[in-house]
């Protein structure tokens, strides 16, 4: 009983054509900072990944190689950093994020461990709500920005100037450099991945101001959504029993979750 990675519904087909429209391309990989980072992990870690997140069978993680970076990839073949799925990252994934990257025109092995986080608030947020899964209600929330330009292609993801917070954002973990030495290959058996996510890592130009024209209920949704004005703990509302209670996880098993837990523990201290 296979799944999608996502299901393409009427407002998705968009998605395409926002994949295909020139941004702004790094004209050669060279001079990205992912380019000087290969993976770390091994056989067992591959192993370990897929049982630990219930990776669907559709999907076969596979150890990169030492030449393979995460700024050059295949469309068959989508890379994964580890502390994207610590940072809430499961499949099959929800149609939501590949519309919001696209609509950004960013690759996913852009966004730095802390952008998954804040991505996977608002849909837990808004899921708890009862709220629609709303590009423009994110970015009318959120900004993305570009990393300094000694870390050529990193994005970042932070609240909009003079936009009250929708969690308490100092309890994200600080920045370290850790993660950028472990990620995995995800291999789509029939599937293609440059329908889904941009190929090539691209610069970022987002209005810091609030500029986001919002419709209808949307005004009330993002009251709501920043009423919170930055005192709830991240943790506490993208735990895995948290995300699971939102569908956005389907690691299931008992010993998995536990792991997780424990795992998402040490990482929390240890990493961005």
């Amino acid at each position: 009983d296979f799944r999608p990675p996502i299901v393409l519904d009427h407002p998705v087909t968009s998605l395409f054509e926002l994949l295909n429209e020139m941004g702004d391309a790094f004209p050669n990989n060279a001079e990205l900072d992912a380019n000087d980072y290969h993976s770390r992990l091994n056989d067992e870690d591959v192993v370990r990944i897929a049982e630990l997140y219930n990776v669907p069978p559709q999907y076969e993680v596979v150890c990169p190689s030492p030449g393979d970076r995460t700024c050059n990839w295949d469309p068959e073949d989508l890379f994964i950093y580890e502390d994207a799925f610590k940072s809430g990252l499961r499949f099959p994934l929800n149609d939501f994020i590949p519309r919001l990257l696209a609509e950004a025109r960013i690759n996913p092995c852009q966004l730095v461990p802390n952008a998954w986080r804040i991505i996977h608030v608002f849909m837990a947020l808004c899921v708890q709500k009862g709220f629609p899964l709303s590009i423009n209600l994110f970015r009318s929330i959120f900004v993305f920005k570009n990393s300094p330009e000694c870390r050529k292609g990193w994005i970042h993801i932070g609240h909009r100037p003079s936009v009250p917070h929708t969690f308490f954002t100092e309890s994200l973990p600080d920045s370290n450099h850790v993660w950028k030495w472990g990620f995995v290959i995800l291999r789509w058996r029939g599937g293609n991945w440059g329908e889904i996510f941009k190929p090539r890592f691209t610069t970022m130009n987002d209005p810091g101001r609030f500029d986001r024209l919002l419709i209808g209920a949307e005004h009330q949704q993002r009251d709501e959504l920043i009423s919170d004005k930055g005192r709830t703990h991240y943790r506490a509302i993208i735990n895995e029993n948290a995300l699971r209670s939102a569908g956005l996880s389907f690691v299931s098993d008992s010993g998995n979750f536990l792991q997780l837990i424990w795992i998402s523990s040490i990482c929390s201290i240890l990493v961005c």
